[in-house]
């Protein structure tokens, strides 16, 4: 226990000792809910980085939609905000390299320091006193830090999945997806459907402009939606495929 404990104190595995000091009180913090697990990426931009990022994904989407003038905007906003958080960015490029992005930063640190920790631990017993001296020492702890980092990736890499966040559907794209009629009835005034989003099912405001014998549990077809209102414009699928040509066409 003697020898643990003069080895732990000593250089250069102090410096990682400290560190793993600092990174049990940061997980006693969080178990006691003060503080949140992605503190660090809200703090150093990555939270802003992923959703410039994700807004040049939204806005390519919409320039396959045809909104091409509103995905040129959205990329020179989304190009502002990395421009904003170039700290940010290097960061993530560096967590992206590693191959551990979307992973909280504070995990991927930890994993970082608890390697380092011990390959100095094992690095400073096997070379004893040796490994006091300043250079040798400091060369034992720049090739812990590098060697952690590997061992991290490697280690964290499975974790992605546990913290992988699934956003839901935009409401336009569900045009073009069936409906199951959940109202009485549906007209141009009032209607209820759940529509398909690849899960448990949207349920909407629905209308329909036409003449239809819709009742609850009737399948239809949503060709256009009202993002002012919110509401989903449904029909027959054939009517509906007719309208929805006919909108492209008034369109062009």
């Amino acid at each position: 226990m003697q020898e643990f404990l003069a080895t732990v104190a000593s250089f250069p595995t102090i410096v990682f000792t400290g560190a793993l000091a600092l990174v049990l009180l940061y997980w006693l913090v969080v178990i006691f809910g003060a503080l949140d697990l992605d503190v660090l990426d809200s703090l150093l931009g990555l939270d802003a980085v992923d959703a410039a990022f994700e807004g040049g994904v939204e806005s390519l989407e919409g320039m396959a939609d045809g909104a091409a003038e509103g995905a040129a905007e959205a990329m020179d906003a989304a190009e502002g905000d990395l421009s904003e958080q170039s700290s940010g960015g290097l960061l993530a490029g560096i967590l992206t390299i590693m191959g551990v992005r979307g992973v909280p930063l504070t995990v991927v640190g930890t994993f970082i320091v608890l390697w380092a920790w011990i390959l100095s631990y094992l690095a400073t017993r096997l070379f004893g006193s040796l490994a006091a001296t300043a250079i040798f020492g400091l060369v034992i702890a720049l090739a812990s830090g590098l060697s952690a980092c590997v061992l991290a990736a490697m280690t964290t890499r499975p974790l992605r999945k546990l913290f992988v966040t699934q956003s839901a559907p935009r409401r336009a794209s569900l045009v073009g997806k069936m409906c199951t009629v959940l109202s009485a009835r549906v007209d141009d005034h009032s209607g209820r459907g759940e529509i398909e989003d690849g899960g448990a099912g949207f349920v909407a405001e629905v209308r329909c402009t036409s003449d239809n014998d819709f009742v609850r549990g009737s399948q239809a077809l949503v060709y256009r939606y009202e993002s002012e209102q919110e509401i989903f414009f449904i029909g027959p699928v054939d009517q509906a495929l007719a309208a929805a040509a006919q909108m492209e066409t008034d369109n062009e």
